[in-house]
């Protein structure tokens, strides 16, 4: 919200490139995706390089995925179906790699070798294990909700993982498998969520400069 004691304001998220300029020692310019352009001039250089990465960390943080919104929203679960009993041990035991069957988009059950890799956060999939080719793979940053059971009569050992884009449905060798891979996938969505709101912390904290800029 802009001061009543303000000048004026720029909207971070309407930046569309933050870069340095020589009009002055230690200028840099926003394009702003209206075509304006404003100059800003800091009071070092080492302070122009902080300016810059900050602004650059805040446009990242709101193009991934509507970011914003997406730390704020809690994630749904859709309850269908009963689950079975999962003991920690074993939640404890199992990561996100193993056979599952995936529905294609035009139709068809075709098992599906998939594997998690926690840097990225991306799910992939493969026709089988070893295999170097990836068919397809899924963000859990960008997955909107988790619902158990789906089309078809194994609805028991089914669920959904819904994106912006579309839904993929998935089906595990039975119902224990299921509520294992459902609830590895919510724990880590969790993780990732705690992530995100550190991160928001962390860039909320950089506009506690008190170093001078002049517009």
């Amino acid at each position: 919200m802009e001061s009543p004691n303000s000048l004026g304001m720029i909207r971070i998220a309407h930046v569309e490139r933050v870069a340095p300029n020589d009009r002055g020692k230690f200028c840099f310019a926003l394009e702003m995706r209206n075509s304006r352009v404003y100059y800003l001039d800091a009071a070092s250089d080492s302070l122009r390089a902080d300016w810059i990465r900050r602004i650059q960390l805040c446009r990242k943080a709101d193009q991934e995925a509507k970011f914003y919104e997406t730390i704020n929203r809690p994630i749904s679960v859709k309850m269908e179906n009963v689950p079975v009993h999962i003991s920690e041990e074993s939640l404890n035991e199992f990561t996100l790699c193993g056979t599952l069957s995936k529905l294609g988009v035009t139709g068809g059950w075709r098992k599906r070798y998939f594997d998690y890799s926690a840097h990225d956060n991306v799910l992939s999939y493969r026709t089988k294990k070893g295999k170097q080719k990836e068919l397809g793979n899924i963000h859990l940053r960008k997955i909107l909700s988790v619902k158990r059971g789906s089309v078809g009569k194994d609805a028991n050992r089914c669920f959904e993982l819904e994106s912006a884009m579309r839904v993929y449905y998935l089906r595990a060798a039975n119902e224990f498998e299921r509520e294992l891979w459902v609830q590895t996938i919510l724990s880590e969505m969790e993780h990732l969520k705690s992530q995100n709101l550190d991160q928001v912390k962390e860039i909320v904290s950089g506009y506690m400069i008190t170093n001078s800029i002049v517009c």
